[in-house]
C-alpha cells in the first residue's frame, strides 16, 4: 500500500470521524482555540477543520495525530450546533435563523448580498472568526437553501468567492 493518493486523503481525514477536512490557516487556530488548547500544540500550521456535525473534534491534525475538541474552540462551531442561535456569519453576526425567517417571511434574504457587499469594503475577518478560517457564503447558501430559497439565489452566487481568497483545499 505504497500509493500516494491514498496517503494524501488520509492526511484530510479527521482523526475521530474519518470525514475530509479542509485546512485552514494558523490565524484561525491562534485567534479561536482557547490557550490551553493553544499551548499543547507544537505548532499550529498544518490543522484541518471537521465539518461533521456529530464529531467532536473542530480541528486536526493527522500527521501528528493532534486534534482540538469543539469544547476548546472560543466560539460556537454552526457545523454542529443544534440549539439557535446557530451562527453562520462571524463576522457581522448573522444566524441561520434570521435567514430562515427572512425566506420564510419574502422568499429570499438579502443577508448574502449583505455580507459581499460588507467584504468588497473590507470590513470581513474570516480567518479570525470564522472557525472554518474562510468565507462563510457557502454556509449561508446551504442555510437558504434548506430553507427554501435553493432556487431565489443569483446564478454567479455559487461561483462567488468573496473574502476566501487564498484559502486552498
Amino acid at each position: 500500500m505504497n500509493d500516494p493518493t491514498q496517503s494524501r486523503s488520509v492526511e484530510k481525514a479527521c482523526l475521530e470521524c474519518g470525514q475530509r477536512g479542509r485546512p485552514v490557516p494558523a490565524t484561525t487556530l491562534e485567534a479561536l482555540v482557547s490557550t490551553p488548547a493553544l499551548t499543547a500544540l507544537r505548532d499550529h500550521t498544518g490543522f484541518r477543520f471537521c465539518a461533521n456535525p456529530l464529531c467532536d473534534t473542530a480541528y486536526f491534525r493527522a500527521q501528528t495525530g493532534e486534534r482540538v475538541p469543539r469544547g476548546m474552540v472560543k466560539v460556537r462551531i454552526g457545523q454542529k450546533e443544534t440549539e439557535p442561535p446557530i451562527p453562520v456569519c462571524y463576522c457581522f453576526g448573522f444566524s441561520a435563523e434570521q435567514i430562515e425567517a427572512d425566506v420564510h417571511r419574502t422568499g429570499t434574504s438579502p443577508i448574502p448580498e449583505i455580507i459581499r457587499e460588507k467584504c468588497r469594503q473590507g470590513l470581513d475577518r474570516c480567518e479570525r472568526t470564522n472557525p472554518q478560517g474562510r468565507c462563510c457564503l457557502g454556509n449561508v447558501r446551504a442555510v437558504l437553501a434548506r430553507a427554501g430559497a435553493g432556487g431565489q439565489t443569483r446564478k454567479d452566487e455559487s461561483r462567488s468567492r468573496c473574502c476566501d481568497e487564498g484559502v486552498e483545499e
